[in-house]
C-alpha cells in the first residue's frame, strides 16, 4: 500500500509533535502553574535554558512550542551536524530580532562552539534552549552553564549523591563559594550571603541538621540570576595593568564591566548610565 501526499515523507512522531502546550501530555514540574515554563510563558519573558532528560520525552516539542509561544523566531541545530559556521550564522541572524535557538544534543558541543555562544547570551540578544541527555554539570563548559538556567532538583539531586557517597561537605561549600563569586556575582550578592551562612550552620550543628542549611544554599544557588561580569572586568583590568598601562586624569572609561540585564546587576547598570550621563 502506498500512502501519497507530504505526510508520507514526515516521519509518525513529527506528525504526532503537539502543535499547542495544551497538548502536551506530562511535564507538569515544568509546566504547571507557578512551575519554570509556564512563568516564563505567562510572563513573556523567555529566557536560555537547558532541557534535561531521556529520549523522547518532549524535549524539541517544548522547546518549539516556547520559540511559538514568546513569538520569536526559531532555529533548530544538532551539535553533532552543526559546525561553527552554522552556530555563527544563527547568531548573525539574532542581531536586532527576537531569536530561540535551539540545540539538540548541547552536550556534543566542543569548547570552541560553546564559546562561540557566550556574547550572544551575555548581552541577552539570544535566547538558547539546549536539549541533552547527559549531566549538564559535567557534559557543558563552566562558562556556558553559569547563562543558562537548569539544575534546582538536578542539584540537589547530585548534592545528596555527592554527600551519600562521603563527600566532605567542607569541600561542597568550597565548591559553592566559587560559584556564588565566579557563577552568580553581582546579579545576586545575597548568594555569597547565604553559602557563609549555610558554612556557620554547618560548622556549628553538624549532621544531620546542617545538611538542610546545604540543601537551601544549592536550591537558591541553582535558581539565582547568573553574572560573571564582574570577574571579567577584573581580569581585563588585570591585563591592562600588567600590560604597564595606566589612567591619567580625562582617559575616557575603559569599559571593563559591563553589567548583565539580570537580577540585582540590572539596577546597577542603570546606576552605571545615570552616572556616565553626568
Amino acid at each position: 500500500m502506498s500512502v501519497a501526499g507530504e505526510g508520507a515523507r514526515t516521519p509518525l512522531a513529527e506528525l504526532l509533535r503537539p502543535r499547542t502546550l495544551d497538548g502536551v501530555f506530562g511535564q507538569r514540574h515544568l509546566l504547571g502553574s507557578g512551575k519554570p515554563l509556564w512563568v516564563a510563558i505567562e510572563t513573556g519573558r523567555p529566557h536560555p535554558m537547558i532541557l534535561w532528560g531521556p529520549p523522547g520525552v518532549g524535549k524539541t516539542t517544548l522547546a518549539r512550542l516556547a520559540a511559538r509561544t514568546f513569538d520569536a523566531d526559531f532555529i533548530a541545530l544538532s551539535a553533532v551536524l552543526a559546525g561553527l559556521r552554522e552556530i555563527e550564522a544563527a547568531l548573525d541572524q539574532a542581531a536586532g530580532q527576537r531569536i530561540v535557538v535551539f540545540i539538540d544534543e548541547i552536550h556534543r558541543l566542543d569548547a570552541p562552539r560553546q564559546a562561540a555562544l557566550l556574547p550572544a547570551l551575555q548581552s541577552g540578544r539570544l535566547i538558547l534552549i539546549g536539549a541533552t541527555t547527559e549531566n549538564p554539570s559535567f557534559a557543558l563548559k563552566h562558562a556556558l552553564l553559569s547563562r543558562l538556567r537548569v539544575h534546582a532538583d538536578a542539584a540537589l539531586y547530585w548534592l545528596s549523591r555527592m554527600l551519600d557517597g562521603g563527600a566532605d561537605p567542607r569541600y561542597l561549600l568550597r565548591r559553592m563559594r566559587s560559584m556564588a563569586w565566579d557563577d552568580i556575582g553581582l546579579a545576586d550578592p545575597r548568594a555569597i550571603r547565604m553559602v557563609n551562612a549555610a558554612a556557620d550552620a554547618w560548622e556549628q550543628l553538624g549532621a544531620p541538621e546542617g545538611y538542610l542549611a546545604l540543601g537551601q544554599a544549592v536550591v537558591y544557588l541553582a535558581v539565582a540570576a547568573k553574572s560573571n561580569a564582574g570577574g571579567v572586568a577584573y581580569g581585563r583590568a588585570m591585563q591592562f595593568a600588567r600590560g604597564g598601562g595606566h589612567l591619567p586624569a580625562g582617559v575616557q572609561d575603559t569599559g571593563w564591566y559591563e553589567p548583565v540585564p539580570r537580577g540585582l546587576e540590572a539596577g546597577i547598570a542603570a546606576r552605571l548610565a545615570w552616572l556616565r550621563s553626568r
